[in-house]
Parts: structure tokens; sequence; C-alpha cells
């Protein structure tokens, strides 16, 4: 499935309203009487982007958590997308934490490999253990090694590599 150009959009346009509303609630603190009409319009976006950005995600959670192959696809669609808006963290820590025990097929294990991969650049979630349980789920040779070879670049993305093995050794350890 990979990045879903439809889901991007819709968080773009969470965060542009969600900035739209920063803005004017800015300028509400300088002219409180613009705040009346226009900052309600403004905020009446943001709430419909926000409600079109997460209905058609908000029960994949638990979908995930059932075992849905169709719901870990799109889970997996999430995560390779990696939107960026208001809450999209938190639903993204979520997915992490429910396919660590979700059974893949091989293209999807492939697929999270470089979903981790990817979290050393940009990160997507707060909890390192979130993307460390996803690493430990699909763990093998190569993976360690990818994350080796980061580590020892060092730097931002080294010091990421280096705390998802610490994260993915406690989450393999735990579940043995």
């Amino acid at each position: 499935m990979g990045v879903d150009p439809e889901l991007r959009a819709r968080a773009d346009a969470v965060a542009e309203a969600s900035d739209n509303v920063r803005a004017q609630w800015r300028r509400g603190w300088v002219d409180p009487s613009l705040r009346t009409r226009e900052y309600e319009i403004v905020l009446g976006w943001f709430v419909q982007a926000l409600e079109a950005f997460f209905t058609p995600v908000e029960q994949l959670p638990e979908q995930v958590r059932v075992g849905d192959p169709e719901a870990i696809e799109v889970a997996l669609s999430y995560l390779e997308t990696a939107p960026r808006c208001f809450r999209s963290g938190y639903l993204a820590e979520q997915l992490m934490r429910r396919l660590a025990r979700a059974h893949f097929t091989p293209d999807q294990r492939t697929r999270v490999a470089s979903i981790v991969i990817a979290e050393t650049s940009h990160r997507q979630s707060r909890g390192w253990r979130d993307i460390g349980a996803l690493a430990g789920a699909v763990w093998d040779d190569l993976l360690a090694d990818s994350l080796a070879v980061l580590s020892a670049q060092g730097g931002l993305r080294g010091l990421r590599a280096t705390r998802i093995t610490a994260a993915a050794a406690v989450w393999r350890a735990s579940t043995r």
C-alpha cells in the first residue's frame, strides 16, 4: 500500500487549519474585536479538518489489536505516510504498540523495518518504547546491522538508532 496521498492531504489540511487558528488567536490579542466571527469560522474549519482526518482512522488501533489484516495494512500505510498534524503522533504511538503484537507477512516485515529506519530521521512519536517494540517485533540481522551502522555514524540519527536498538532489546527480552 505504501504512502497514502489522501491521508497526507488530510493531515496537511489539519496542519494548515491549526496554523490559521494560531494566527487568528495571536491577532485576537491585538484586537479582541477580530476574535468574533472570523475566529469562529477558522476554528470551525479546524474542527472539520480534524474530523476528516481522524474519522477514517480512529478505530484503527482496536482493529489492529484484534488482528484485522486490512487494518494492519492501513496502519502500516499510516506509519509510512507519517502525517504531521495535531494529535497524529499519539495515533502513531498507539498503532506502533498494537502492531508490535501483530502477525506480518514477509512483505509487511520489510515495510515495518523501513518504518523503523525512517524513524531515525524524523520522529513520529514521543515514546521510544513504542518504536522499540515495533522494531523488536521484526528484529533480524539486517535491521540490527542497519541500526548499528546509523548508530556508528553518530549525530541525531545515530542517537535515535541507538535508542531504538536499546528499546527493541528491552521489548524482545520481555516477550521471551
